[in-house]
């Protein structure tokens, strides 16, 4: 989760807060557009 959501924050600054306000929106963002870069 750690490496992930740090990635995931370089690429989209959004993502991290949303991952701490809502941990099962990580589910969800598997298949989020944001996920598409990685």
């Amino acid at each position: 989760m750690g490496a992930w959501a740090n990635g995931k924050a370089a690429h989209a600054p959004g993502a991290l807060p949303r991952a701490f306000l809502a941990p099962p929106a990580i589910d969800a963002d598997a298949v989020h557009p944001d996920n598409a870069a990685f």
